[in-house]
């Protein structure tokens, strides 16, 4: 439960960690918004080696009244980090920002706290956002878009989503989520392991005591930069350790849950299960892949593709994927030496 009670309606819970080039527009897009009932921005430095606390703290003594500073001692980690600033929260209803982002409508908070008021079934209420490449690689595109092409983007959701949903992956970005505050009595210690991927577990816990409502404006914008692990790394899907975390995740959820969503978990788990079990393959660590392949089996019995269930198979057993990869490679060089006798054939008259 909160440390203090509820005496403004809404606090911005913002979250930063080395954002030096970045955390003013965060604040700035904070302190710019209209909220009836109060306001408060509670300003959670985790500890940065850049200049970071030294911006936040000049904001502090600037604006005294709206924002309190809640600096970590050393580094604690964004579960931490954000289990402690939902205890200290003194608002009604708690809006999530990260110190990368920001809110691009002054009347972003308003809109969210009317819709939950509006709808006592929800627990969690977010909204769409445009992802911004600060490489300038990438256009600027919404985050959820009716035909979502890009990587970091996700279908529409509907206006209300479910604890199901939320329990077979997460579909909301951060800076677009304000839920209910006291929801979690408490949080469970599976909670802190979950490192920089524990937005998502944060919404389950939420999640059990309200639906989700959507909001389908664009009210803030998803910063994509070098220093974001989610956006730069992890969201590639490229790294099986990165796969092997998002599975340990999805597996406390589920026994979180009493397994009542297992088989559309499982389902989710194999799928990253075999990408692990075809990446590892592919280095050659086949004793490893095999563990992965047969638990991609394992959780998904009717796995569709015949072409990918067969190769789960070989892979699954260690031996016969190593005996499968030599032959490939001798079908390969007899193809090379194939087609390197028919390019020396003298040509007939």
């Amino acid at each position: 439960m909160p440390d203090a009670p509820h005496v403004v309606a809404v606090t911005t819970l913002l979250m930063t960690y080395n954002h030096a080039g970045l955390i003013e527009q965060a604040v700035e897009s904070a302190l710019a918004q209209e909220v009836d009932g109060g306001h408060e921005i509670l300003i959670i430095d985790d500890f940065s080696t850049d200049d970071t606390g030294e911006i936040v703290r000049a904001y502090g003594d600037k604006y005294p009244d709206v924002i309190r500073l809640l600096p970590s001692e050393q580094n604690m980690g964004n579960p931490a980090v954000r289990a402690r600033g939902t205890r200290a929260a003194r608002g009604a209803y708690v809006a999530l920002l990260d110190g990368d982002d920001y809110w691009t409508s002054p009347q972003k908070l308003r809109k969210q706290v009317a819709f939950l008021d509006r709808r006592p079934d929800c627990a969690i209420c977010f909204h769409n956002a445009i992802v911004v490449y600060d490489s300038g690689t990438d256009e600027p595109h919404p985050f959820h878009s009716q035909n979502p092409s890009q990587r970091l983007s996700r279908p529409v959701p509907p206006e209300t989503s479910t604890l199901e949903d939320v329990a077979v992956g997460n579909f909301m970005q951060t800076s677009s989520v304000m839920f209910r505050n006291g929801l979690i009595d408490r949080f469970p210690k599976w909670y802190f392991e979950a490192g920089i991927l524990s937005d998502w577990p944060f919404h389950v816990l939420n999640a059990e005591h309200g639906c989700i409502g959507y909001i389908d404006e664009a009210l803030s914008v998803y910063r994509v930069h070098a220093g974001g692990a989610w956006s730069d790394r992890i969201s590639y899907y490229q790294d099986p350790k990165d796969l092997v975390d998002i599975m340990a995740i999805y597996d406390r959820i589920n026994q979180h849950l009493g397994f009542r969503h297992d088989r559309r978990i499982r389902k989710q788990t194999a799928y990253l299960a075999a990408r692990a079990a075809g990446l590892l393959a592919e280095d050659g660590l086949l004793a490893e892949a095999a563990v992965h392949a047969r638990r991609s089996l394992s959780d998904a019995p009717n796995l569709k593709g015949v072409r990918g269930r067969m190769r789960l198979e070989v892979l699954a057993r260690p031996r016969l994927a190593r005996l499968h990869s030599k032959a490939r490679v001798a079908r390969s060089a007899t193809r090379g030496r194939l087609s390197q006798l028919r390019a020396n054939r003298p040509l007939r008259k």
